[in-house]
């Protein structure tokens, strides 16, 4: 939308017809949707970088910071991240100071499960 109105605005101060300029930005407007829509999948795309910081997480132990209503607030890389108990682990009750598994991350929420394994270092 932006480049039509940019070529409307230059058809504009051309010095033609008003309805030339809306003829012109009529034109541009349909044209161009298919290439912002084709720019905006590449975007949206997982990167292999992306792919990576999910990995990375997995399996990692936090600590329960505080819990409430919408979720937990776990101490993770030296920061407070929210985070929620996957829906296979059920409801279990969580209290602070527990210390928690991370399954996967979902956009900046940890997905969070016990501790499965017995491990030395804890977050």
């Amino acid at each position: 939308m932006a480049t039509a109105l940019a070529v409307g605005s230059g058809v504009a101060f051309s010095g033609l017809s008003s309805s030339r300029v809306f003829g012109a930005v009529g034109v541009t407007a349909p044209l161009g949707l298919p290439a912002a829509h084709m720019i905006r999948r590449r975007l949206s795309k997982p990167t292999a970088a992306s792919a990576s910081f999910v990995t990375e997480d997995t399996g990692n132990l936090v600590r329960v910071e505080s819990t409430s209503a919408e979720g937990l607030r776990v101490a993770y890389r030296g920061s407070v991240w929210q985070g929620r108990l996957i829906k296979e682990h059920g409801k279990a009750p969580v209290k602070p100071g527990d210390v928690l598994q991370i399954a996967s991350r979902e956009g900046n929420d940890l997905l969070l499960t016990p501790v499965i394994e017995s491990r030395n270092s804890e977050t």
